[in-house]
């Protein structure tokens, strides 16, 4: 049954702001920028809508941010980000850059996404951000219902932005999940994104945010995730691990956490699986994957490539 709901699409929609940014002088970035646009997002008073779904503390929280991207918004241009300690206090943004950056919700109130469109995340001020005056201004809005969003026909094109942070118990077998083994081990990421992981996890938050069940109450991503390892192959990528250096802890030392970037081609092998696989990469492209989606990781792109011939060694035409 709820497979059949995420096919068909649930209630609510999916929000997102395109951001253009410029700051004021020469100012030095922090190590991960998604910091940045995510005190963007508590400080701005025309993002009182995610500020405030991201101070509800759900988990998961229903609000996604992108890094800042240079020479470009985000499928254009570039993320920012430090991946070693070289680049730490490197990072520049100087005077008269635009730089860009997306801001994504879930609204699942009746007709509430419509405020987008009366004024809300419609942003044009001045910000003090660490010391540093900031200009924000909205490029513009998309709003999409969940039963119309789909990335089209297979195969998709899944491109990883943003370090993306897959727990390894995401896929713990229902029957084991509430057992001291799986609780007792300790916390680690995949550096691999398999068929399974990124649509277990899409399934999962789909079913969080959209359905309103915890991963306990409903075996539906796990389910997924395995039919998913049997059912999707990929036909190409370009993937590589990532240190990213994320500020310092109270010692000064600085933090790293290590995620994955790069693309994945997925083919969906079986007709009655794509469905799903649209909706859920569909989803996961506005709403991130993997930990700390409302920090900048996560961020994620999809594209159909159903016009492109494939075979083994990549594209043909």
């Amino acid at each position: 049954m709820l497979y059949r709901r995420i096919v068909e699409g649930g209630r609510g929609a999916l929000v997102r702001a395109l951001l253009r940014v410029s700051f004021k002088s020469k100012t030095v970035l922090p190590p991960f920028t998604g910091r940045v646009v995510k005190s963007f997002m508590m400080g701005a008073r025309c993002l009182e809508t995610p500020r405030s779904l991201y101070k509800l503390k759900s988990n998961p929280r229903p609000v996604s941010v992108s890094p800042l991207y240079r020479l470009g918004p985000p499928g254009r241009g570039a993320p920012i980000y430090a991946t070693g300690k070289r680049e730490v206090g490197r990072l520049v943004a100087v005077p008269g850059e635009d730089l860009y950056a997306l801001v994504t919700y879930y609204d699942n109130s009746e007709g509430g996404h419509d405020q987008a469109g009366r004024g809300t995340l419609w942003c044009d001020e001045e910000l003090s951000i660490g010391g540093a005056r900031v200009h924000v201004y909205t490029e513009s809005i998309s709003i999409v219902d969940l039963r119309r969003l789909d990335a089209g026909r297979g195969p998709f094109r899944l491109s990883f932005e943003s370090p993306i942070l897959l727990p390894t118990k995401l896929m713990t077998p229902p029957f084991v999940a509430t057992r001291r083994l799986a609780r007792s081990a300790r916390s680690a990421y995949r550096l691999l994104p398999t068929p399974g992981y990124v649509l277990s996890y899409a399934a999962a938050l789909w079913a969080s945010l959209v359905e309103g069940f915890s991963p306990l109450e409903t075996p539906i991503h796990y389910a997924i995730g395995r039919l998913a390892d049997v059912l999707v192959a990929e036909l190409d990528y370009r993937v590589r691990p990532v240190t990213v250096a994320y500020g310092r802890d109270p010692k000064g030392n600085i933090r790293k956490v290590r995620g994955f970037v790069g693309f994945v081609v997925y083919d969906v092998l079986d007709p009655r699986l794509e469905p799903a696989v649209s909706k859920l990469l569909a989803f996961s492209s506005y709403m991130g994957l993997g930990k700390s989606r409302g920090a900048g990781f996560g961020f994620t792109l999809v594209e159909s490539l159903s016009g492109r011939r494939w075979g083994l060694a990549g594209p043909l035409s």
